[in-house]
């Protein structure tokens, strides 16, 4: 991808939305690997949880 640009305003303009663009993606990551850190797991049964050795 080849692009000219004919005046500072287009290459600033240019600039400014490919950072745009990479903060966006970059905080949708982060956003993504926080929640798969943060995930619990409810789904288990009361008595198989770790922790939880049967015990009633």
């Amino acid at each position: 991808m080849h692009s000219v640009f004919y005046s500072l305003h287009e290459f600033m303009l240019h600039t400014e939305s490919l950072t745009y663009l990479v903060m966006l993606i970059s905080l949708l990551g982060f956003l993504g690997f926080f929640l798969f850190l943060t995930d619990r797991d409810d789904d288990q049964p009361e008595d198989t949880k770790p922790g939880r050795h049967g015990h009633h």
